[in-house]
């Protein structure tokens, strides 16, 4: 099951995002679940805040398919 999107205006919107510290297996699986709720969604990127996790931390999928997104 995905994360809803948080909307606008939320509070976690409206704060800073931490910054990732260090690639653990924790920031995969929310990248992973982030890929998910996207490609779910009609958008080419999402920002952890979008979905209530106040990290700064964003995918996008920038291929020509959808369905495509890749971790960088």
């Amino acid at each position: 099951m995905t994360r809803p999107i948080v909307m606008w205006p939320h509070p976690v919107l409206r704060r800073p995002a931490a910054l990732v510290d260090g690639v653990t297996d924790e920031v995969r699986a929310l990248w992973d679940e982030m890929i998910e709720v996207m490609e779910a969604m009609p958008g080419v990127g999402l920002a952890a805040p979008q979905i209530g996790v106040p990290l700064a931390l964003a995918v996008v999928d920038a291929s020509e398919g959808r369905g495509q997104a890749v971790r960088i």
